[in-house]
């Protein structure tokens, strides 16, 4: 009994172990396979993507679709109609004929009969009083309007998409920083231990460094919490499932940015003015106003023609009979009409009224749209000149924290500060690193946004 309960106990370790070593070797291999499906994506995948994907992009092209189509319908307006026209006709009771002959009545019968009919009638517009001309001015100036307003979403979400990318690979960075001081946190932890347990320094000294990092890890959870934010609403912008696992490549951001280097930017934007006339030229959503405004003219134009005679041209071919024979006698016919408008109860007046006023709004809204470019252009360029002192205030309050958390350190080893003013130095330089970074991610993207007022940002 004593070898057998050896021998099951010696069995049921080996199952156990055999088991233990089946999962670890599943768990290996779906960590393999989740690693295989997850994608690293670069900013100019992000926008290739974002081209082909985004939801409010899809959107607007299929108004051009819809935009063509009415052009097509008012081109349509050019061609004549035509329509045939067949049809059957059976007297189905007996026809009675009365005959009153010396008061007798006589009644003649006749037999049913059919009755067939076919006919062929083409109409051409001749002219209108340029409503054609109106409609198809209207349709091309929607289609047009419609085709900038595309182009613009795709612009406005492509800096959406750089923006966000831009916010991930700063959170990024924040979150590296925030690991290596909790990494930091916890090797100084190790050191006044070590230092408390030599009788050096007092105990006040380890809580204050658990409680610094303390401080720290819950620092470390918000930077992680925000790169996954910033992630998830990049591949929403994506049109992708924020569910998918998804990495972002780092951008070719500089370390450092230099006077020169924001001197040399400036240069090449030019005077205020420049960039004025620069943004107007090229922005697509000032166009789309000025095809509005074309497309108001045309239907001005389209309203107008109930103050101008139309005249139509008839022709066609009609044959009717009792029997399908006889079709040499039909008749064919040729006919003009001219009608000329004298009074239609004050619509046509309304019609005109209405296309003057929506005209008016237009060359409002294309008014309103300057303005609107202008205060962009003007915002993007206070961001700028905003970012450009940023950078130089972060890298020299980064250098100062720096040298401040030397001269902190090497007191406190001297004796000559306590150990609450190292803490405070290093939770100041890496303040310092953070806002270092986030001056200089905050830097590219005011570039970025200045070249989008300019309309020069993903121009096509």
């Amino acid at each position: 009994m004593q070898h057998n309960s050896s021998f099951f106990r010696f069995v049921s370790r080996g199952m156990f172990l055999a088991v233990a070593l089946s999962f670890a070797l599943s768990g290996t291999a779906l960590a393999q396979v989740s690693g295989n499906t997850a994608r690293t994506l670069t900013l100019d995948d992000c926008l290739r993507i974002a081209a082909g994907e985004n939801l409010d992009v899809l959107s607007q092209r299929a108004q051009i679709n819809v935009a063509q189509s009415q052009v097509g319908l008012a081109n349509s307006g050019y061609l004549p109609t035509i329509s045939v026209n067949s049809g059957w006709q059976r007297n189905l009771f007996l026809i009675t004929t009365p005959i009153v002959v010396q008061g007798v009545v006589i009644g003649e019968q006749r037999p049913a009969d059919n009755n067939f009919n076919a006919s062929l009638r083409i109409n051409y517009n001749v002219f209108d009083g340029f409503n054609r001309e109106g409609n198809i001015d209207q349709a091309k100036a929607g289609l047009e309007a419609t085709q900038k307003n595309t182009q613009f979403t795709l612009q406005r979400t492509l800096n959406t998409v750089r923006a966000q990318y831009l916010t991930v690979m700063r959170a990024q960075q924040v979150l590296n920083i925030r690991k290596q001081d909790v990494e930091t946190g916890k090797q100084q932890l190790a050191r006044v231990r070590a230092q408390f347990e030599a009788g050096t320094i007092p105990i006040a000294n380890v809580y204050t460094q658990e409680a610094d990092n303390g401080n720290r890890e819950v620092q470390l959870v918000q930077a992680e919490n925000d790169l996954e934010i910033a992630k998830n609403n990049l591949l929403t912008s994506l049109g992708m499932s924020a569910q998918q696992n998804t990495d972002f490549a780092p951008m070719n951001i500089p370390s450092s940015i230099s006077q020169n280097d924001m001197d040399q930017f400036r240069g090449s934007l030019g005077s205020l003015g420049q960039l004025a006339s620069t943004a107007l030229n090229n922005r697509a959503d000032y166009a789309v106003t000025r095809h509005n405004i074309q497309a108001a003219e045309g239907n001005l134009l389209a309203s107008k023609s109930g103050w101008y005679p139309s005249l139509n041209l008839f022709g066609g071919w009609f044959w009717n009979g009792t029997e399908f024979s006889n079709f040499d006698r039909a008749q064919k016919f040729l006919s003009l009409s001219l009608s000329i408008p004298i009074f239609d109860g004050l619509r046509r007046d309304n019609q005109i009224q209405g296309a003057q006023a929506q005209l008016l709004q237009r060359q409002y809204d294309a008014r309103a749209a300057e303005l609107r470019i202008s205060n962009e252009l003007q915002n993007a360029l206070t961001q700028l000149a905003t970012s450009e002192k940023q950078v130089d205030v972060t890298n020299r309050a980064f250098k100062a924290a720096e040298q401040n958390f030397n001269a902190a350190d090497e007191r406190y080893k001297v004796g000559a500060a306590n150990y609450l003013d190292f803490v405070n130095a290093n939770f100041q330089l890496t303040n310092a690193r953070i806002n270092r970074i986030n001056a200089l991610y905050n830097y590219v993207g005011a570039q970025y946004q200045v070249q989008f007022a300019m309309g020069t940002l993903d121009k096509q």
